[in-house]
């Protein structure tokens, strides 16, 4: 298992911030534009190679964001509809995933095809900027993709 921080800034215009191990190091990088249709996220590695494009999908009934690597569309994050639990569906070359929230959305389990869970994502209440710390038990950044789009979905104005 792999321990990431994303720790986001809390005075920004754009997003863009680093992603750390849990030993302090920076692991991955998240950039997004300003004026953009639609939530667009590039996440890199600390050499500057693109590992993810994030897409938001619009004029959905329910939330979509499709993964892309080296311009090829490698999977999409769709919501669920639920009455009082957050879900969702990752579809994707790397697999396919259900995702489980709490309510409040502050803690999710990435659960994979045999029910195993593949990461956990907690969000820090008692910060300023929005905090996570995320455990990664397999393909890293694509936990990390989701941790990213579960933030634009469920904690949009922080």
């Amino acid at each position: 298992m792999n321990r990431y921080l994303i720790r986001q800034k809390f005075f920004k215009i754009a997003d863009h911030f680093d992603i750390k191990d849990d030993r302090g190091y920076v692991r991955f990088t998240v950039k997004s534009k300003i004026f953009t249709i639609g939530k667009k996220f590039w996440i890199y590695s600390p050499g500057g190679q693109e590992i993810f494009y994030i897409k938001q999908r619009l004029f959905r009934l329910l939330p979509r964001y499709d993964l892309y690597n080296n311009g090829n569309f490698v999977g999409k994050i769709k919501g669920k509809f639920r009455l009082f639990v957050k879900r969702l569906k990752v579809t994707s070359d790397y697999g396919d995933y259900t995702i489980k929230g709490n309510v409040l959305a502050w803690d999710f389990k990435i659960l994979d095809e045999n029910d195993n869970i593949a990461g956990a994502i907690s969000k820090s209440i008692l910060k300023i900027a929005d905090t996570y710390t995320v455990d990664a038990y397999a393909n890293d950044a694509l936990i990390l993709a989701i941790a990213i789009v579960l933030d634009r979905l469920y904690h949009p104005k922080h």
